[in-house]
Parts: C-alpha cells; structure tokens; sequence
C-alpha cells in the first residue's frame, strides 16, 4: 500500500476511474471542472447522484477528495466519505467505489 502519493496522481487515477464509468455502468456523467486544481464530477442515476471532488482546499473537513452520493426519491444524503491525510490511493479508490455501489 502506498502512502507517499501525491495530489496529482490522486487526481488523475480518480479522473480516469470515473471517464470510464459511463460506458461501463451506463450512467450519465457530467465533468463540471477539469483543470489544474479541481476535477469535480456529477454522475447520476434515475434514483441516485454522486459528485467527487478533488482539490487542493483553503480549508475543508478533507485533505484532497470528497465524496457524496443523494438519493433522489428521498432527498437525503446516502454517503459522504472525506479523505485524510495518510490515506493511500487504494483506499480512496476503495471508498470512491463504495459510494458508487449505492448509484
């Protein structure tokens, strides 16, 4: 498990992970920002959205990545999971994946 990562490679295998999951899932993706300092998507089901979040915050309850899944039919938030600082890129990949599921 590799602890010493940095915010790019964080960044660019998330990218990666969630460009390919409309094809794979059949759900609709919406990349909203994508540059040097944040990508944040929007992936949306009939009853679920999702958006992840990576970037450098000022100040925030997350080191890099946040992840929050909604439930649509009942308008309450089903998982919200923020990294920390000595997470590994397996266990956000991991918990990224475990929000999905909920999709």
């Amino acid at each position: 498990m590799k602890l010493d990562i940095s915010f790019d490679e964080v960044k660019n295998k998330i990218k990666k992970l969630l460009y390919d999951l409309d094809a794979k899932r059949g759900v609709s993706t919406e990349v909203l920002r994508d540059d040097g300092e944040v990508f944040r998507i929007s992936i949306e089901t009939e009853a679920s959205m999702a958006e992840v979040l990576v970037e450098k915050p000022d100040f925030a309850p997350y080191r890099w990545v946040r992840v929050e899944v909604y439930d649509l039919n009942t308008e309450t938030l089903t998982y919200v999971w923020n990294d920390e600082e000595g997470d590994s890129l397996e266990k956000i990949l991991e918990k990224i994946a475990e929000g999905l599921k909920l999709l």
